[in-house]
């Protein structure tokens, strides 16, 4: 899913063709407006980025009790956590062995992880728990001199 992620893209039919798989097993949905389905329609989410700050899209997932396995770049292992699988950016091979490892669990372990991902995002990602925390911010940053001002 995502813009141009369609069989138009003549770079990822060829990236299709060079991987040998099946177009029988490949859906590409380009823009994706209604993102509540495209989640519960998910059975994983596989975050493939080479770059990131703080990516929305796995919290989304986790929301909605989707494990996700990603490449580590930059929160992807703090949103996580032990609820899903990181691996190194730029290592297709380690991605490969992460998704077969998510794809090879048994129902009661996929259910564990699904609801362990959901709690993990409600306890630390919460509206509310990110207000506190910025709150918190706010109250250490106010009482420090950290922003140049010498009280003078």
């Amino acid at each position: 899913a995502g813009a141009g992620v369609t069989m138009e893209n003549p770079d990822i039919r060829n990236m299709i063709a060079q991987a040998g798989l099946p177009l029988e097993n490949i859906e590409l949905l380009g823009e994706v407006d209604d993102m509540d389905a495209f989640y519960k329609n998910i059975d994983i989410l596989v975050l493939s980025s080479r770059t990131e700050g703080f990516p929305n899209v796995i919290v989304e997932a986790m929301n909605h009790g989707k494990p996700v396995v990603s490449s580590d770049v930059g929160d992807a292992a703090a949103i996580i956590g032990e609820t899903g699988t990181v691996v190194p950016a730029g290592e297709p091979e380690a991605l490969a062995r992460g998704i077969a490892g998510m794809l090879n669990l048994s129902p009661a372990a996929y259910t564990s992880l699904s609801a362990a991902a959901a709690d993990r995002v409600r306890a630390h990602f919460s509206l509310q728990e990110c207000a506190i925390q910025y709150r918190a911010f706010l109250e250490r940053r106010s009482t420090s001199h950290c922003c140049g001002t010498s009280g003078s």
